[in-house]
């Protein structure tokens, strides 16, 4: 197996079943989780702590890891990844090398085979359950303390799942992906509250909507397990906003840890931060303050309001969703950003009009672009949805042309689907000469 076969596995049971699946279905019918469960179950070796929700999940499993590597050697499964897949897979930070992707991805097709090759053909095996085994089998085989594993879109569905997690992080859950998960809010949260299960140690959650609350406390309780909930349990103070990051002071019960910097900017990134911090002193029972708050500071996570130039100012934000832009317009007007020209890169299939809708306010234009990804759709009539709501833009080509027709129009936004950042950050590389 070399390395393409390795890549194409993940995707071959998908690629087959796609021409047999309904858009418009939702996971409980397209998915199929229990083909992986007793394998990935199986594969569970350290102990797993799993993160949901309906955002920052990436970063609240990246500050988890940081946090968790000053005591321990930590596997970390995340997705998307920005320029290859090998970011998804990652021990103590360091990406998977190609021999071990490959040389994993063998032991995993091994114990695959006989139920791929057994499907039909309109049943797929999701790429994320060869994905999580990729990472358990890696894991196992590189002897971690313990693994952080990022769910994806949902919970019950999701073969991520699968493998037995002592401790689960539940982060904002609103109103997104209702193709897949459902109509309504309590309709997600009743999906994403399969993270939690009897047996497990603590779970932790972000703020949320009551209804969510009641659901995921009903959930708790059934399985008896504790709950802890961020502004009860958890909470910070002294926030403060720059160009660099956040500061902030946080609490932990009776517990206070002063002046903790994150090279992230949002409000929503310091509750990541007391997410990740709060789990992980119980992990610990304690922890060397001063090595996790370098720990923390050394953190990178590309495409959350990430500052790629200061002079001018351009930023990328992985936004799909107007859900998600609030905390984006409070970050900018923290620091003092009062006009921006946004670029926007959001495929027909998510909620580009939310995201332009909460946008226009503060911007001098808006310029929609597309990404060559093929499995992304972008077409005119985004254009004419928004036009019908109001909202004039002009339509771009790429991102190279989005940035060639904003001129020198700073502070330059760009928001948008993974492969929109990925392309971004190849441009900028380039031009640089890097």
């Amino acid at each position: 197996m070399n390395r393409k076969e390795a890549e194409d596995y993940i995707y071959k049971s998908y690629m087959r079943a796609e021409k047999f699946q309904k858009y418009g279905d939702r996971d409980a019918k397209k998915r199929h989780p229990e083909l992986s469960k007793k394998i990935l179950e199986g594969l569970s070796s350290s102990p797993n702590i799993c993160i949901t929700g309906s955002k920052g999940k990436g970063s609240v499993a990246n500050m988890l890891s940081q946090i968790l590597m000053t005591k321990f050697k930590v596997g970390l499964f995340t997705s998307p990844h920005i320029y290859r897949i090998n970011e998804r897979f990652k021990i103590n930070g360091k990406d998977i090398s190609e021999e071990d992707f490959v040389k994993n991805m063998e032991t995993v097709k091994k114990l695959f085979d006989p139920i791929i090759e057994n499907l039909p053909d309109y049943t797929p095996l999701s790429p994320m359950a060869l994905e999580a085994a990729l990472a358990l089998v890696y894991f196992k085989n590189q002897k971690t303390d313990i693994n952080v594993l990022e769910l994806g879109k949902g919970a019950k569905y999701d073969d991520v799942n699968n493998p037995i997690h002592d401790y689960a992080i539940i982060n904002k859950i609103f109103l997104e992906h209702t193709r897949e998960l459902g109509s309504s809010l309590e309709e997600i949260a009743h999906d994403k509250k399969e993270i939690i299960k009897k047996g497990q140690k603590c779970i932790y959650s972000a703020s949320q909507a009551l209804e969510v609350l009641k659901i995921l406390k009903d959930k708790a309780k059934e399985v008896g397990v504790q709950l802890k909930i961020y502004g009860e349990d958890f909470w910070p103070d002294s926030i403060k906003y720059s160009l660099d990051g956040m500061t902030f002071d946080g609490f932990i019960g009776k517990k206070v840890f002063r002046d903790i910097k994150i090279p992230l900017i949002g409000k929503h990134q310091v509750e990541n931060a007391l997410l990740a911090l709060a789990a992980s002193y119980d992990i610990f029972g304690d922890f060397d303050l001063d090595l996790v708050k370098k720990n923390l500071r050394n953190l990178s996570y590309p495409a959350r309001f990430e500052i790629i130039s200061k002079d001018p100012l351009i930023i990328l934000d992985a936004c799909i969703n107007g859900k998600s832009c609030p905390e984006l317009k409070k970050s900018l007007k923290e620091l003092g950003i009062k006009k921006i020209t946004s670029i926007v890169g959001v495929p027909d299939d998510k909620d580009f009009l939310g995201v332009c809708n909460q946008m226009k306010d503060l911007s001098q234009e808006i310029i929609l672009t597309k990404t060559s990804n093929a499995h992304y759709v972008f077409t005119s009539k985004q254009r004419e949805i928004l036009r019908e709501n109001n909202i004039f833009v002009r339509e771009s080509r790429d991102i190279k042309e989005a940035l060639e027709m904003s001129g020198d129009s700073y502070p330059i936004l760009i928001l948008g689907t993974t492969s929109l950042i990925s392309e971004s950050k190849i441009y900028f590389r380039e031009k640089e000469g890097r």
